[in-house]
């Protein structure tokens, strides 16, 4: 949906006005959806339909869980950008899509000069693929391999140059979870002494208290998950999961 003519907020649009607006994306349905009994549409469900079908041509960026596991480190966008495949192209059909939620250890970097973070992921969505999808080999020797396994995780997938954050506007964060069946999140000890945790939400397990008694330990304060779960956006991607 492009805009050829420019419209003032707060205002209303006559259906003349709205075909100006929208141009080709214009359909008897668009109007008939929209507009009110007086024969108008405010000027802001216009501009949020705008944003929306520009939110739509936006790619969605994953990485399959082969060239991760072979790249040997959490793959940099854009520097890694070739492993990338776009989602708009890729088969899913068969595939499992994962989002891996993770406080970054610090703010150039998520995770330790060994790659700890990395290998745990490794091992924690390939325990994740044999609970929810036993048939699924990825990463593994196997050529056969009914299905394949997609990842979604910021540092790889959105452009770090830009601003991560200004990135998710487009395409906005709903729209990843929206091709994602799970979402794994690595915790790393907050010292060596204490063992790794592995936490899985699936979308179609219903929880009544996110904050409650449903989580390990490693939530606690005191434990793995305390720097993740004090961060708005953590927590904003554990509700969406």
């Amino acid at each position: 949906m492009g805009a050829t003519a420019s419209i003032e907020t707060h205002s209303v649009l006559d259906k003349e006005q709205t075909k100006a607006f929208v141009g080709k994306s214009f359909s008897e349905d668009l109007w008939s959806m929209h507009a009110n009994s007086n024969g108008y549409i405010p000027s802001e469900t216009l501009l949020d339909l705008v944003a929306q079908s520009d939110s739509r041509e936006v790619p969605i960026r994953l990485i399959e869980f082969d060239a991760f596991c072979a790249h040997g480190q959490f793959p940099r966008c854009p520097q890694d950008s070739a492993l990338l495949t776009d989602s708009r192209v890729a088969d899913l059909s068969s595939a499992v899509v994962v989002f891996v939620s993770h406080a970054w250890l610090s703010p150039q970097h998520p995770d330790t000069a060994h790659h700890e973070k990395y290998q745990l992921c490794v091992q924690g969505v390939r325990q994740l693929l044999t609970l929810c999808s036993p048939t699924t080999t990825a990463a593994s020797s196997s050529a056969s391999a009914p299905q394949c396994c997609f990842l979604w995780m910021d540092y790889s997938c959105l452009d770090q140059g830009g601003g991560p954050a200004v990135a998710l506007k487009t395409p906005p964060l709903s729209r990843i979870f929206s091709l994602c069946h799970c979402m794994c999140t690595p915790l790393l000890p907050p010292s060596s002494s204490s063992s790794q945790h592995l936490e899985y939400h699936q979308q179609q397990q219903q929880q009544d208290d996110v904050s409650a008694d449903g989580y390990a330990e490693s939530w606690q304060a005191e434990g793995a998950g305390a720097d993740y779960i004090s961060r708005s956006w953590c927590r904003l991607e554990m509700l969406y999961a």
